[in-house]
């Protein structure tokens, strides 16, 4: 019941009182109309949360960053009486916005919310609370849980994929008969099979093998040992900022990293996605493979409290100090180009292997490329200095 309606109902009772203790048949006359109002008000809020049926949809389920989408709420079986729907959505960024009231009566009806995408992520989505009102606002109740959504909706946001200018080296050739061939879980050539493990997608299993030895057994591809490029993401923390402005690293970054995984792909090389502060890794062989990688991009966490340390990151590029000799280019991008972090990849700088460490800086400086001991110190600025600024810097 709303404040109104405590106010109604108290006013019945006082007309009602004062009627019985003075006999004045005017004022059981405003008795009456009160407590019909009060009826009539009940049995349609009711009524409403009885029969409304309400669901949520979104035109598109992922879009690109900045890109918008369109949330959707629908009712059906509206009432015989009129009621009004109050609704709370959940936004991106974890916000909630009251959209209105909406009057449904005798029919279905629905409404339309369009949005931005600020930030690049996976967001919850959908509809937090659905209440139904009477036209005088006299009582409110939420819907029952069976007439309402019970899951949200996730939308899936992607970095900017931008295109690169700038020379890349072709890898090894693999039409050579003397090219090295790598076995791997994913490639376009079969090579072999080997047992299922937990986890593995199920497209790949070889079922005709399964059904003959009765256990699972999944494919094998054959693929070029070619020279890697890895992509190292520093999502261990993020010094000195707060959850909500950490999002712009995070958009920047994955950008940067998405359209070096994109144009090092189509011209033939392999590559290894690393995220230290998750302990993710991936290798993306095939042009083909590049969505599953893109949308990991897209959903990888950045944590941030604390500052990350050179040594958590070294770590995840040279895993048991060793780092494995197909590595020909490294990309890490971070926060900020910290001495002990640039010391240690400037020792991985050979002639045969290429490094670059890439961070953010503030629009209103003018920063240039710079060259350490042999490492590359790429800053960027803004989502469009990406093309200029890795595609001019192509190891």
């Amino acid at each position: 019941m709303t404040k109104r309606g405590v106010c109604t109902v108290i006013t019945f009772a006082l007309l009602l009182l004062v009627a019985m203790m003075t006999g004045y048949s005017e004022i059981y006359y405003f008795a009456l109309v009160c407590g019909l109002v009060l009826l009539y008000s009940a049995a349609s809020v009711l009524i409403g949360v009885i029969g409304i049926n309400v669901s949520h949809s979104m035109n598109n389920y992922a879009v690109p960053w900045k890109g918008t989408t369109t949330f959707k709420m629908t009712w059906e079986s509206a009432p015989i009486l009129p009621v009004l729907l109050r609704v709370t959505v959940r936004m991106p960024l974890g916000g909630e916005r009251q959209t209105g009231d909406y009057l449904a009566f005798r029919g279905n009806g629905g409404m339309m919310l369009p949005f931005s995408c600020p930030h690049r992520g996976r967001w919850m989505v959908g509809v937090v609370s659905t209440r139904c009102e009477d036209v005088f606002r006299l009582f409110s109740f939420k819907l029952r849980v069976k007439n309402r959504p019970a899951e949200p909706l996730y939308l899936t946001v992607y970095p900017l994929l931008v295109d690169l200018f700038g020379n890349i080296l072709p890898p090894v050739d693999s039409d050579k008969d003397d090219s090295p061939m790598s076995i791997n879980d994913s490639g376009d050539t079969f090579s072999d099979t080997r047992l299922y493990h937990s986890g593995d997608p199920l497209k790949r299993i070889h079922w005709k093998q399964s059904a003959r030895t009765r256990e699972l057994y999944t494919r094998q591809y054959e693929s070029p040992a070619s020279k890697m490029v890895m992509i190292v993401l520093d999502n261990i923390s993020i010094f000195g900022e707060l959850p909500v402005s950490s999002y712009g690293y995070a958009d920047l970054i994955t950008s940067a990293a998405a359209s070096l995984l994109n144009s090092y792909l189509n011209a033939g090389h392999c590559v290894r996605l690393t995220m230290p502060g998750t302990g993710e890794t991936e290798d993306v062989y095939f042009p083909g493979e590049l969505t599953a990688a893109y949308t990991k991009l897209a959903s990888v966490q950045f944590p941030a409290a604390g500052m990350p340390r050179a040594a958590d990151i070294m770590t995840n590029i040279i895993p048991n100090g060793h780092l494995d000799e197909d590595v020909s280019i490294i990309y890490v991008f971070t926060h900020y180009p910290e001495p002990p972090l640039v010391e240690s990849l400037s020792a991985l700088c050979t002639r045969d292997r290429k490094v670059a460490l890439s961070y953010p800086y503030p629009n209103n400086l003018v920063m240039p490329s710079s060259t350490v001991d042999g490492l590359r110190l790429i800053p960027i600025a803004r989502p469009r200095d990406i093309s200029d600024r890795l595609g001019g810097e192509m190891l």
